[in-house]
């Protein structure tokens, strides 16, 4: 007995190990990276992926390398992802009964992992991931330079969860998201700042279907902090989505100095004794309104014609 048992097992090792070379020596490459270019294509309908290389790794993990991302509306590259890999998470396979799978993604110098898995029904996706210092840079991201026409670095971090039906177009996603050691580019100047530079930038985020909602965001800046909360309702193109943020704004110290100008500085510190300025972001994405609603109309005009006067002034300086 123990003689066909150690026969069996002799067998059934042998038959894993010639499968297994098999399926590595043969493998389906491009029948595999064809079938994942069109799962990405159908769940993700306003991308198109292109998958230059598939492999197999040990033990039974693909990787698909250099996938292009592209607008399908614009026809023009998003980003570029170095690598995607994909295994089989046994044990929660066998804990839910789900098809489950873990990721690794290399993307703009930084990495997302996480898992998938499918519903029993078969009939949605459901995922989770962390996201470990992306660098967002407008020479990794062409087309955000292009729609937005505004500078944007920074390092984004976060965690996230999420579910998509495959039957239909609903999706749903929480998460909680850090952007730091950043800075922004205005199109028109704010309190005289034509940038916004801040040491982190943080939120939570729900989103359902076409509606993004921010909620427990805050900046911390060298120059001021701020606290914001609001939605964003996604259209096609991303530009166009609208964007309502109502929020508070804490000027520092150094924010004051920096004005150059004791009238506006005096009026601004006035404002400050009642409290953080309210402010509001309303508008499309890529031209918001930026309104501090405490603060006189006139107050933007003048920080403009006091920045134009010191850009006329010669660089050394008012002769004296």
């Amino acid at each position: 007995m123990l003689m066909k048992l150690l026969k069996f097992s002799g067998y059934l090792i042998y038959t894993v190990v010639v499968v297994l070379a098999l399926l590595w020596y043969k493998f389906p490459a491009d029948a595999v990276k064809t079938r994942i270019e069109k799962d990405l294509n159908r769940t993700n309908p306003g991308l198109q992926w292109v998958v230059e290389r598939l492999t197999l790794l040990p033990p039974l993990r693909v990787q698909l390398q250099n996938i292009q991302v592209t607008g399908r509306r614009e026809q023009k590259k998003i980003f570029t992802l170095q690598d995607l890999t994909l295994g089989p998470d046994l044990m929660t396979w066998k804990k839910t009964g789900k098809v489950t799978a873990q990721y690794t993604a290399h993307l703009l110098k930084g990495t997302v992992l996480g898992r998938l898995a499918l519903t029993k029904n078969r009939k949605a996706l459901q995922y989770n991931g962390v996201i470990q210092d992306l660098a967002i840079d407008n020479k990794e991201l062409p087309l955000f330079q292009e729609e937005y026409q505004r500078d944007v670095h920074g390092i984004l971090s976060g965690k996230f969860s999420g579910k998509r039906n495959l039957t239909d177009i609903t999706h749903t996603m929480q998460g909680k998201f850090v952007f730091a050691q950043g800075s922004i580019s205005l199109q028109q100047a704010v309190l005289g700042m034509d940038q916004i530079d801040f040491d982190r930038l943080e939120t939570q985020l729900n989103m359902n279907t076409g509606t993004i909602v921010f909620s427990q965001g805050k900046v911390t800046s060298p120059l001021f902090t701020a606290n914001f909360k609001g939605n964003l309702r996604m259209a096609v193109p991303c530009s166009d989505s609208n964007i309502r943020v109502t929020g508070s704004f804490q000027p520092g110290p150094d924010f004051t100095a920096s004005l150059g100008s004791p009238s506006l500085a005096a009026l601004l510190n006035k404002e400050m004794q009642k409290g953080p300025l309210p402010l509001t972001v309303n508008g499309p994405l890529k031209k918001p309104n930026i309104l501090f609603t405490s603060l006189p109309p006139g107050f933007n005009r003048q920080m403009e014609l006091l920045k134009k006067q010191r850009q006329q002034q010669p660089k050394g300086g008012p002769a004296r």
